[in-house]
C-alpha cells in the first residue's frame, strides 16, 4: 500500500477552517399463514405479507455477532434464555438491517417462536432489547412494528457519530493493545480487498467490523453501552445506502488505525472527526437519493 501523507493536527491548526440465524436458522419452518412478518402495519392485512426469508451466511460473512464490549477476564456464560434470547435478537435484527423486514413489517411473537424454534418467552425478550435499540416498536393493539429510517434520524445520527467516534479513537490510541491492533489490521485489509475487486457489500460490511474493533480497543465500557446501539443504526443506514466511496473510506480508516499504532490520539481525534464529516456528506447525498 501506497504511503499516506497526513497533516498532523497541530501543524494544520490555521487550516482546519477549510479543510457496519438463531439456532442455525429456523429448526421448523412456518407455514405461510404464519409467517414472522405480517406486511404492513398500516395494511393491516396477511395478504400483504412477505415471507421471513432467511439471511444468507454471505449476508454475514465477516460481521461481528456481538455488540462491541470491553474484554474482562471471566465473562459469564448466558443462561440458557438469556442465549436463545440473543441469538432472536441477531437474527431479526440482521433482518432489518439488510432489509428483509421493512418498515412498519409487523413482527409475530408467535410465528418467530414456531420458526426459531424457541419458547415465546426468549423472542419476546428479544423484541424488547431490539425496541430499545430502536429496531422496532411496540404499537397499541398491533404489536411490534418495524421502524422506519428517516432524514432527521440520519441527521441526529451523524450529530452524535460526530460527538463519540473521536473519543473512541483518541481512547483507542491511547489503551489498546496487540489483540486490538491485530483485529483492526485484520478488518482493515478485509476492507482494502473487497474495495479493489469493486465488491461494495463486501467493503461495507469489513469497514463496519473495523469500527466494532475500534471501540472494543478503546477499552471503555460506558463508550461500548452507547456505541452498540448506534452501531447498528449506522449499518442500517450504510446497507440502504452502500456508494463507490469503499476505497476512500479504507483510506481514512488507514489513516486513523496508523494514529493508533503510534499511541497518537490527538491525531487519531482529529481524523475520526474529519472522516465522520466527510461520510456525512455522502450518506445523506444517497439517502436522500434513493
Amino acid at each position: 500500500m501506497d504511503e499516506i501523507a497526513v497533516v498532523h493536527p497541530s501543524d494544520a491548526a490555521g487550516a482546519a477552517s477549510g479543510a457496519h440465524g438463531p439456532a442455525g436458522a429456523a429448526r421448523g419452518r412456518t407455514p405461510a399463514a404464519e409467517s414472522p412478518v405480517v406486511g404492513s402495519a398500516s395494511a393491516g392485512a396477511a395478504s400483504g405479507a412477505r415471507p421471513a426469508g432467511g439471511v444468507r451466511s454471505s449476508d454475514n460473512a465477516g460481521t461481528s455477532a456481538r455488540e462491541p464490549g470491553v474484554r474482562r477476564p471471566a465473562a459469564r456464560t448466558p443462561a440458557p434464555r438469556e442465549a436463545l434470547r440473543d441469538e432472536v435478537v441477531e437474527e431479526v435484527r440482521e433482518r432489518i438491517v439488510s432489509g428483509v423486514y421493512r418498515p412498519d413489517d409487523r413482527l409475530r411473537e408467535r410465528a418467530l417462536s414456531e420458526e426459531f424454534g424457541v419458547s415465546r418467552v426468549p423472542v419476546r425478550e428479544a423484541l424488547l432489547v431490539l425496541e430499545q435499540q430502536r429496531m422496532v416498536v411496540n404499537r397499541p393493539r398491533i404489536g411490534a412494528v418495524v421502524t422506519e429510517l428517516t432524514a432527521g434520524d440520519v441527521e441526529e445520527l451523524f450529530d452524535v457519530r460526530t460527538a463519540l467516534e473521536p473519543l473512541v479513537a483518541g481512547r483507542a490510541a491511547r489503551y489498546r493493545d496487540d489483540d486490538d491492533l491485530a483485529a483492526l489490521r485484520s478488518h482493515q485489509g478485509r476492507a482494502t480487498a473487497a474495495a479493489a475487486r469493486g465488491d461494495l457489500r463486501a467493503g461495507s460490511l469489513a469497514n463496519a467490523d473495523f469500527h466494532l474493533a475500534l471501540v472494543a480497543a478503546a477499552h471503555s465500557a460506558l463508550l461500548s453501552d452507547l456505541m452498540g446501539p448506534l452501531h447498528w443504526q449506522i449499518q442500517r443506514l450504510f446497507r440502504q445506502t452502500i456508494t463507490d466511496h469503499e476505497l476512500d473510506l479504507c483510506s481514512d480508516h488507514e489513516r486513523v488505525l496508523r494514529a493508533v499504532v503510534e499511541r497518537d490520539a490527538e491525531l487519531a481525534e482529529f481524523l475520526a472527526h474529519r472522516h465522520v464529516i466527510s461520510t456525512r456528506a455522502r450518506s445523506i447525498k444517497a439517502f436522500t437519493a434513493r
